[in-house]
Order: C-alpha cells, then structure tokens, then sequence
C-alpha cells in the first residue's frame, strides 16, 4: 500500500478561512469550496454554543444561527488565539 502526502494551507483573519491542499502529481493546489460545484471559497469563521445545550455550530451554519435565533457568536477568534485568550 503506498502512503499519499497532503499538504494543507489555510489562510486565515478573523472574519473568512480559506483551505487549500496539494498532493504529488496535482498541477497545482486546490481550494476547498464549501458548495460543491461552486467557486465559493471563503469559509466563514464563527463559533456558536447553543444555549441550554452541547451543540455547536461553526461557520455559514453558525452566522445562520446567530441571525435566525439570536445566539452570540464567539468572534474574533485568530486573534484571541494569537493572544492565547480562553
């Protein structure tokens, strides 16, 4: 069985994500869409806790969530990272 190497960026502020890969034998890299077939690329960066319960939401998902039943996204999350806010 032979290994396949992946390599990953990811560019990423505060506000959009986007990811690319590249494996041997690839022309070139390829960016993640998060709508197949689509040349949509930014993911958006957002984090939700439902409230009273487990569940989280992350991304467009969560910026739905956030306008539809009002929960507070956990924002600005590279730079709480960069400053190694909890």
């Amino acid at each position: 069985m032979t290994q396949q190497c992946y390599y990953i960026g990811i560019d990423m502020d505060d506000r959009n994500a986007v990811i690319s890969y590249y494996k041997a034998g690839m022309r070139e890299p390829e960016t993640l869409s998060t709508i197949a077939g689509s040349e949509i690329y930014q993911i958006p960066v957002a984090l939700i806790k439902k409230r009273g319960i487990g569940q989280w939401f992350i991304g467009e998902e969560a910026k739905k969530m956030a306008l539809i039943q009002n929960e507070d996204v956990i924002g600005h999350l590279l730079d709480n990272a960069l400053a190694k806010n909890r």
